[in-house]
């Protein structure tokens, strides 16, 4: 399977994944679920001269395979999702990497770094959540905005499920801006505009994975470097339910808080973003004690 690179580098049975870039590898979870890996492109890309970066579609989600019937999609776990991932770690032939998640890829890279401590560098966490506990408080702050035709397709979106990928993308396209900061609410028009969106598995997320997942308990068995980066003007991840019960979770977790942004951060502000990672990655790479460097020397 090609990318819009030209690199081919996933079968049909198997998670799609294109890699860009050299250095310490990064492995890149996108949100939703729903969505897929494209709007990140433009925040991780020009980390390329410092990173092997993958980007991967979630299983179900753009181009990746996933369940076919309602029985596997109500069967599969968070958990599950995080050992795709490690399968596919193995078959690119990774060690060591640093794994960064959006939103809910955010909340598959925490479920990652628990089971599989000793195969990460470091985690970037980005407007995500250890609990998806607080949806009455994310759709109360959306409504309160939100336009007559925004408040009927939140009011669908909440009461999952979705028809099919058409309706998904409808609805999407129509709260989209809701996830944005006042002043950027067209910024995300761009970000999605290669997007390839799948109700089954953005229902899945509403009706199972959310319901499911908690790391509020287990985040204190974290002892890595974690960097997380949230916008003060997040809706759908507030800063008292997302970001600070990250950071009170996993000791020495690293905040970076961005005035004026929401939900997307790096695609508002994209010149602050990367000189935060670049700075955070710097270390890492940097720091003889993460290993880092050493892995890279040895891989080359």
């Amino acid at each position: 399977m090609a990318s819009r690179d030209g690199i081919t580098h996933a079968r049909e049975d198997e998670l799609f994944h294109l890699t860009i870039g050299s250095g310490v590898p990064l492995l890149a979870l996108h949100g939703g679920p729903g969505w897929d890996h494209s709007y990140l492109r433009s925040a991780l890309d020009p980390l390329g001269d410092v990173a092997a970066i993958t980007y991967t579609d979630l299983p179900g989600n753009g181009r990746s395979p996933g369940p076919t019937t309602e029985r596997e999609w109500k069967s599969l776990r968070v958990s599950d999702v995080a050992d795709q991932i490690d399968q596919l770690r193995e078959r690119l032939g990774i060690t060591r990497m640093i794994l960064f998640g959006h939103s809910f890829g955010g909340a598959v890279a925490q479920e990652y770094a628990l089971r599989h401590p000793d195969r990460l560098y470091g985690l970037i966490l980005v407007a995500s959540y250890p609990a998806f506990d607080y949806a009455p408080v994310v759709l109360d702050g959306m409504l309160r905005v939100a336009t007559e035709a925004q408040r009927a397709a939140l009011l669908e979106a909440f009461s999952a499920p979705l028809r099919d990928d058409s309706h998904f993308r409808d609805v999407w396209q129509t709260v989209l801006r809701l996830y944005f900061s006042e002043g950027a609410a067209r910024a995300g028009d761009d970000a999605f505009a290669n997007s390839i969106p799948r109700a089954a598995a953005y229902n899945w997320g509403v009706q199972v994975a959310l319901r499911d997942f908690s790391t509020l308990e287990r985040l204190r068995e974290l002892e890595l470097p974690v960097l997380i980066v949230s916008g003060d003007q997040d809706r759908m991840a507030p800063l008292e339910h997302a970001a600070l019960r990250l950071v009170r979770g996993i000791g020495g977790a690293e905040l970076e808080v961005f005035e004026g942004a929401g939900h997307f951060p790096f695609v508002e502000q994209p010149s602050r973003w990367e000189t935060a990672v670049r700075r955070w990655l710097s270390r890492m790479i940097g720091d003889d004690r993460g290993g880092a460097r050493q892995d890279e020397e040895r891989a080359g």
